[in-house]
C-alpha cells in the first residue's frame, strides 16, 4: 500500500523517503502542500486512511498472535528459542500439530523442508510442502539479534 501511494505521489512529482516510518510522518504533510487537482488531494487522503486501517489491523492481529503465544505452553517453549518469536512459533504450531509424530527432531526437519533430503520412506510424499514455515525458520535462525551465531573476536 505505501509503495502503490508512493508511486502514485511520484507521479505528481511528490518524492518521499522510503520507509513506513519516514512515509506516514511526511505523506499527509507533502500532500497538503502540493499543487494537486481538486480530486487528488481526497484521493490521497482515502488512501492513507486504508494505510493506517491497515496498520491498525495488522497490529491487532499482532496482538492476537502474542496473546495465544503467551496462554500456550508449546508457543512459550519455541518463543525461547534463539530467532523464535510469537509469529514463528505459532506457524510451527499449526503446521506440525502433534508434535509425537515425529521422533527424533530431524524427522520434522524432513517433513517441513529444512533438510536437503531425506532418504526413506516416510512421509517423503509431505516433505517440502509447508514454504512459509521452512522459509521462517532458518530466517530466524540467522536474524542479528540471535547469540546463537554471534562469534567473538579472539583477543590477539
Amino acid at each position: 500500500m505505501i509503495n502503490h501511494t508512493r508511486g502514485l505521489l511520484a507521479e505528481y512529482g511528490i518524492v518521499l523517503p522510503q520507509g513506513p516510518g519516514r512515509f506516514t510522518a511526511q505523506a499527509p504533510a507533502a500532500i497538503s502542500g502540493a499543487d494537486l487537482s481538486d480530486l487528488a488531494p481526497t484521493i490521497f487522503g482515502e488512501l492513507l486512511d486504508q494505510l493506517d486501517d491497515l496498520d491498525r489491523r495488522v497490529k491487532k492481529l499482532d496482538a492476537t498472535i502474542v496473546g495465544f503465544c503467551r496462554t500456550n505452553e508449546t508457543c512459550r517453549r519455541l518463543a525461547k528459542l534463539p530467532g523464535v518469536g510469537p509469529v514463528v512459533a505459532t506457524a510451527i504450531i499449526a503446521t506440525v500439530n502433534d508434535d509425537r509424530q515425529f521422533r527424533p527432531g530431524r524427522e520434522m526437519a524432513a517433513w517441513i523442508g529444512l533438510v536437503p533430503r531425506q532418504y526413506t520412506t516416510w512421509r517423503q510424499a509431505a516433505a517440502r510442502r509447508h514454504r512459509t514455515t521452512r522459509q521462517s525458520l532458518p530466517q530466524g535462525a540467522t536474524d542479528p539479534r540471535s547469540t546463537r551465531h554471534r562469534q567473538s573476536a579472539a583477543p590477539a
